[in-house]
């Protein structure tokens, strides 16, 4: 091109350009343009006639100096693998009137490859349309090389990297997203980044872009814009995505973390699971600690309806436990009175599915109403006494003997998990394990107390000038029954035996024990012995049995002719005088009350040579004698000093109406008796007239 500058006027889209406008120093700029190695060139399509100046035929590789060639030469130039691509970029630019712009390789006359890139514009003449393109040319080899170089390197990274123009096609894919994608790279370089990322990261792509267009953001390189997130493709794969922008474009790195995922569910799953056990492991220690609490089988099924109800959500549970003989024990939670009469019912007892519960060892499970009764559909009116829509049926066994089983319901239906079955499976063996140990507990408390019962007088002797009341209350059902006892005999000579006794322990031995000693106790009265020779040989009755038992009482005889009182205390607690002026050289009394604080020999049974002694006080008209065992006054963290003078405002206060010694003793239990008592007790009262 070292013809002058051409004075025609061109029209550049909708403008015109007057070449003969140009200054004259636009050669000194060519001249510069042509110094750096930007070649330029004008192609008159019409005539297929391309003018070249010297640095554009060097690079197109032409090989010659500057001057006219043909369109068909210089397309001949580029390289095989991109000459279609330039044609079609140019037939574009021809048809749209757009600018051209593309980057290929050229080959040299010496064989020798360059790349280029040319940039051209789409020049109209106003007066007869005649189409020129005017373009120039620059070396891209380095360029390409570094970008080559940097290509390799992208192409042993484990990442999907692709690189988008700023028209978010893609220009760059490496060899991670070819095997990822399942496309060659032709067929990824140059499609648009929406034909091939998730579409959650297309729409990071234009946030990207709306934060990188934001004025706000500063200039410069340090202003790139980054984005990371993380998405899911089709298949349910996760992508760790980054996206950052650089001058001209934007680059996308995708990581498959699947398996990061999925050992992080994994984990989540397991630190779950760990954290389920711990919970289920510490409400068994708390249910197991209640069933070792819990003596009755009652008091178990409060605790497992407790429990379940808390734990699991029930709102009903019912237990049926097989007997030796007769009908199956019934217990609901909430109580119902049609469940208990309909479960009790033999042959066909239980819930429907006992018979197989118990048959096969195995629980049911039943997550509906509905699916329960289609098996079982005349159960509809025990399923309305439960108000349940779902249940659970489990076998109680022990020692590989099924004794029952127990239900629990929820209000509505419910899918159980393993998590909640294993619990649930587990928690059976331990109420199984208790309710036996409580069943074979209140049948020997039965046999205790039947035997206790058989020891203790049915009544009391009916005098016409004594009248007598006596009470006996149990220990807490988990001490056991007690020693306790009262007897009260008339004599043959008219006198009254009044004995008040209290064997140490609790169980059978001491009810036997205290069998033994009431009745020697009034063997030897009924032989007229005085109190003191009854007490001496009841200690040494006990002295000599081997297994050391110990006991204390008050032995006394009552002539109700004269109202002589005569008594011997071994080692128990002393007789309250009722109604008695107290005497200045005896026992300090409480008001019109006062103790017989003679002590006449140790505890019975510790020293069988022993010899005790006795005591007389004359009663007057209208008083009366308290007998009791030391389970009414001794309290835990209480003086027994102070309990006993509590006792003495209470039979004070109790004397009304003075001829019903049967008032004065309830009235003394509801004032002085323990709520949650630690021993059996038991009081005789003796009124005269």
């Amino acid at each position: 091109m070292d013809e002058g500058p051409d004075t025609r006027t061109f029209q550049a889209g909708q403008g015109a350009v007057g070449w003969d406008t140009v200054e004259l120093d636009a050669a000194r700029l060519y001249r510069a343009v042509s110094g750096v190695g930007i070649g330029l060139w004008d192609w008159e399509v019409a005539s297929g006639r391309v003018l070249v100046d010297r640095a554009a035929a060097r690079l197109l590789g032409l090989d010659r100096d500057a001057g006219p060639i043909s369109m068909d030469d210089l397309v001949a130039r580029v390289h095989p693998d991109e000459r279609a691509t330039v044609l079609r970029a140019r037939e574009v630019a021809l048809r749209t009137r757009s600018t051209f712009l593309e980057e290929y390789r050229v080959i040299h006359p010496d064989g020798a490859v360059t790349w280029v890139q040319t940039r051209a514009g789409i020049l109209v003449d106003a007066a007869d349309g005649t189409l020129r393109v005017i373009g120039f040319t620059t070396e891209r080899t380095s360029a390409r090389t570094v970008r080559e170089r940097v290509a390799r390197a992208l192409d042993h990274v484990s990442d999907i990297v692709l690189v988008l123009d700023e028209d978010d096609t893609i220009v760059y894919a490496n060899i991670e997203a070819v095997r990822q994608f399942g496309l060659a790279r032709q067929d990824i370089v140059g499609r648009p980044a929406a034909d091939v990322l998730l579409s959650p990261i297309r729409d990071q792509v234009a946030e990207l872009r709306r934060r990188r267009a934001d004025p706000a953001m500063p200039e410069g390189p340090s202003s790139a814009t980054v984005l990371e997130i993380e998405e899911t493709d089709p298949v349910g794969m996760w992508w760790a995505v980054r996206m950052f922008t650089i001058p001209d474009g934007l680059v996308v790195t995708m990581r498959n973390a699947d398996a990061r995922h999925r050992a992080d569910a994994e984990r989540a799953e397991l630190i779950g699971s760990l954290s389920s056990a711990l919970r289920r492991g510490r409400q068994l220690l708390d249910v197991t600690v209640e069933l070792g609490q819990a003596l009755t089988v009652d008091e178990l099924c409060d605790v497992a309806a407790r429990t379940s109800t808390s734990n699991l959500g029930v709102h009903f549970t019912g237990v049926v436990l097989l007997e030796d003989e007769g009908p199956p024990r019934v217990i609901t939670r909430p109580h119902s009175d049609f469940l208990t009469r309909a479960w009790a019912r033999m042959p066909d007892f239980g819930p429907a599915s006992t018979a197989q519960v118990l048959r096969t060892g195995q629980p049911r499970f039943d997550e509906s109403r509905a699916g329960y009764l289609r098996e079982f559909p005349d159960r509809a009116p025990n399923v309305d006494a439960m108000s349940i829509d779902a249940m659970a049926t489990l076998p109680l066994i022990v020692s590989g003997r099924p004794i029952g089983v127990i239900l629990l319901g929820w209000p509505t239906p419910r899918v159980f998990d393993e998590d909640e079955r294993r619990f649930m499976l587990t928690l059976v063996g331990p109420f199984a394990q208790a309710i036996e140990r409580a069943r074979l507990y209140e049948r020997q408390m039965s046999t205790v107390e039947s035997l206790q019962r058989a020891v203790l007088p049915r009544t009391l002797p009916d005098l016409d000038h004594v009248r007598l009341a006596a009470r006996y209350l149990p220990a807490a059902r988990d001490i056991g029954i007690g020693g306790d006892w009262y007897d009260a005999t008339v004599l043959s000579n008219g006198t009254v035996s009044l004995v008040v006794g209290d064997v140490g322990g609790h169980g059978l031995l001491a009810v036997s024990t205290m069998a033994e000693l009431r009745h020697a106790a009034r063997a030897y009265a009924l032989q007229l012995q005085p109190p003191a020779d009854i007490t001496t040989q009841l200690s040494a009755n006990l002295g000599e049995r081997p297994d050391e038992a110990l006991a204390t009482a008050v032995v006394a005889q009552l002539d109700p002719a004269t109202g002589w009182l005569t008594w011997s205390c071994a080692g128990h607690p002393p007789p309250l005088l009722l109604g008695a002026e107290p005497a200045a050289n005896e026992a300090k009394g409480v008001g019109t009350t006062r103790y017989l604080e003679d002590v006449h020999g140790p505890i019975l049974g510790v020293d069988a040579s022993a010899a005790y002694g006795q005591s007389s006080v004359r009663l007057p008209p209208g008083a009366g004698l308290l007998l009791y065992s030391d389970g009414l006054v001794e309290r835990r963290g209480r003086s027994l000093t102070d309990q006993l003078a509590a006792l003495a405002v209470a039979a004070e206060a109790g004397l009304r109406p003075p001829e019903d010694p049967g008032h004065l003793c309830d009235y003394i239990l509801r004032a002085i008796a323990p709520p949650e008592r630690e021993d059996d007790l038991c009081l005789l009262i003796v009124a005269t007239s």
